[in-house]
């Protein structure tokens, strides 16, 4: 019979994000800068129309 149940591989890595101090980022957060650059595509891969 099974004494503790075994977390996944996902919930070991969150809960080492949270020791070291990462924390989730909601969508409003996303929007500002620095977060907001990196989703922006950079001039050089724009398609000219």
């Amino acid at each position: 019979m099974a004494k503790k149940i075994r977390v996944s591989q996902e919930q070991e890595i969150i809960k080492t994000l949270k020791k070291e101090g990462f924390r989730k980022l909601s969508k409003k957060d996303i929007g500002k800068e620095p977060c907001k650059s990196i989703y922006k595509m950079p001039d050089c891969f724009k398609e000219s129309k």
